[in-house]
Parts: structure tokens; C-alpha cells; sequence
């Protein structure tokens, strides 16, 4: 029906898409989640092209597929496609979001110095002040993972101390695991 009424590539049709896609996804309905999804960026990346913040949005929705399907290479490149476009479009909570999709998955696979890497990087995703309740909870969410590992990298636990005494001033204090500021 959309896409009688809007086209059948347009805006619209690739949202009523996506939206599709994550129903179906929430149903346990993989192979319609997939098709709808991979629908979806195709119509996004012609319409919109590809460095849109709703072509990033689908590929993290796809990417959240791939890896309930088990696929985390995928997921992982998907992500990262996505937090390039974040990025580049200046989308501060959408890159948040990238970057804690990626720590979990990193996380989950053991992967902990990469993991850490992007829970960190956090701490640098919200750079407005009006953005400072969404970055402290980000920093909380980054905080309690790094605290539920029995041995965290030196120093990273010192880090996140005065990451959090500069809250006032988010941009002026860059945190990475490398320990360069």
C-alpha cells in the first residue's frame, strides 16, 4: 500500500520497510526480518543515499539481526558502517548507540581491550552540554561493564574517575585506552 501511494522508491516506503523488518524481527520471523531489512537499505542508500542518518539506522537495525542470527562478523561490519556514517552526519546519540552495539558484541565474545575501546569512546560520543543526561548514562552503562570484569586494564578504572570529574566539560577531556587524552 505504500508503496502504491508514495512509489515504489521512496522515503516512506523504505521506513514502512524498516519498521516492518524490526516487527518481524520481534516475532522470531528471521527470513521476512531479513528481506524487509535488506529492502529497506537498498531503497535508503537510492533514495537517500548512503551517508543518510536513516541508512545508518537500518544498518544498525540489520546489524542487530545478523547477530541474533548469530552472524557477528556481519553485525560487526554493519556497525561499523554505520557508526561511519554516525560520524560523518554528526549524529552524536546514533554513534553512541554504534559504539555501545559493538562494545556489548565485543564484550560478549571476549573480546575486552576492543570492547573497552568502544565503551569508552562513549565518554566522547555526546559532546553537547544539552546532551549531558544521556551522555551520564551512557557513562554509567560504560562504568558498570568495565566494573563487572574481574581484572580490567591499569589504569582504566582511574580513567573513568576523572572522566567523571569533568562531566561540566564533556569536549575538553578525551579518554582511550592508549592513555593519550
Amino acid at each position: 500500500m505504500q508503496r502504491q501511494f508514495y512509489g515504489s522508491d521512496s522515503e516512506q516506503a523504505a521506513t514502512t520497510l524498516s519498521n516492518l523488518g524490526s516487527l518481524y524481527q520481534d516475532a522470531g520471523r528471521i527470513d521476512e526480518a531479513e528481506a524487509a531489512y535488506n529492502e529497506a537499505m537498498v531503497m535508503r542508500a537510492k533514495v537517500l543515499g548512503k551517508q543518510h542518518p536513516d541508512y545508518a539506522n537500518t544498518l544498525m537495525l540489520f546489524a542487530s539481526l545478523r547477530r541474533q542470527m548469530g552472524r557477528d562478523v556481519e553485525a560487526e561490519d554493519l556497525n561499523k558502517q554505520a557508526l561511519t556514517v554516525c560520524q560523518a552526519t554528526g549524529q552524536q546519540r546514533c554513534a553512541a548507540t554504534v559504539l555501545d552495539n559493538l562494545g556489548s558484541l565485543y564484550f560478549d565474545k571476549g573480546r575486552i581491550p576492543e570492547a573497552l575501546d568502544r565503551l569508552v569512546a562513549l565518554y566522547t560520543a555526546m559532546d553537547k552540554p544539552d546532551e549531558l543526561q544521556k551522555y551520564q548514562e551512557l557513562n554509567q552503562i560504560a562504568t558498570d561493564r568495565i566494573n563487572s570484569l574481574k581484572d580490567p586494564p591499569f589504569n582504566i578504572k582511574e580513567r573513568i574517575a576523572i572522566r567523571k570529574r569533568k562531566v561540566a566539560k564533556p569536549t575538553q577531556y578525551r579518554l582511550s585506552l592508549s592513555g593519550r587524552c
